[in-house]
């Protein structure tokens, strides 16, 4: 079986009422859909996306530039994509667009194997277990009052989550203090509850939150991406479990900001995007304090 055809097409989704982070309002999403067609019929299936549509002319351009390194290749020497786009995306870098534009054709690949193989992908890779735990994390973002954040945190539950993420910003520690306490208290004591601050805490920041946010009893998801100085004493200082990843698009500086790190085995102290890691993601699913 050979590649023939990479096909992609662009979409923008718009997100209404606009969903507010500590970066800023999300308005719309925009998705480049690759598609990876083959001699015998099968299709492979990817994605990348940007947000608002900021920057995806650049992208899909990335994306599309990518063809020679699929154009005839046998399926089972897939592998080679990366070795050979490694050594083309050397003078570019191997962060932001590059990888995230890898990342769709990387994607589409695993994809078109599985099908090929009649496999879903995760046993096609060696599947660990049957089942994993999730959390409602498309919910309780800074737009929402504190009403709007019990009910839809009392909705979450009601849909069977036993865990909820809600986000918090820099600047106002005592409003993120009362905003988590009522989701606290909308959730019970027995449901996991994590906050993002979508790696805007600088060190003090997250030191001073954490410690006021302990009495709630938060499961780990904080990124501490943006603390380059000083990140290894926020998990001495605070008595929080920390993860970060969510913006790293190599493996290797995932693991960086929680080297050191201590917490109890198995603890997810990593998560990432495989959107912007692709295979790379392979090595952070099979380890034990990887999260998603």
């Amino acid at each position: 079986m050979k590649i023939t055809r990479l096909r992609t097409v662009v979409v923008d989704l718009p997100i209404e009422p606009a969903i507010v982070s500590a970066i800023f309002a999300i308005r719309s999403t925009s998705c480049i859909l690759c598609f990876l067609e083959t001699d015998q019929g099968l299709v492979g299936e990817g994605l990348v996306h940007a947000i608002n549509g900021l920057r995806v002319k650049v992208l899909h351009e990335m994306v599309r530039s990518l063809e020679p390194l699929v154009l005839g290749l046998d399926l089972t020497l897939g592998g080679s994509v990366n070795a050979r786009a490694w050594k083309e995306l050397n003078f570019l870098g191997y962060e932001g667009v590059t990888i995230q534009a890898l990342a769709g054709i990387d994607m589409a690949l695993w994809d078109l194997r599985g099908k090929a193989a009649e496999l879903n992908v995760s046993r096609l890779i060696g599947a660990v277990r049957l089942e994993a735990p999730v959390y409602a994390s498309g919910g309780l973002w800074l737009s929402s009052s504190i009403d709007e954040l019990q009910r839809e945190a009392a909705d979450f539950i009601a849909a069977g989550f036993r865990a909820v993420k809600m986000r918090v910003a820099p600047g106002k520690p005592d409003a993120m203090v009362a905003r988590v306490r009522a989701v606290r208290e909308a959730i019970g004591p027995d449901i996991g509850l994590m906050v993002d601050a979508n790696q805007q805490l600088s060190v003090p920041e997250a030191i001073h939150l954490g410690r006021a946010l302990e009495p709630f009893e938060l499961s780990p998801n904080c990124d501490i991406h943006r603390c380059r100085l000083g990140k290894d004493r926020i998990p001495r200082i605070a008595a929080i479990l920390l993860r970060a990843g969510n913006s790293v698009r190599r493996l290797k500086r995932m693991f960086r900001p929680v080297a050191g790190a201590s917490s109890p085995p198995g603890s997810p102290l990593v998560s990432g995007f495989i959107l912007r890691l692709g295979s790379g993601a392979r090595r952070c699913a099979s380890g034990s304090r990887c999260g998603h």
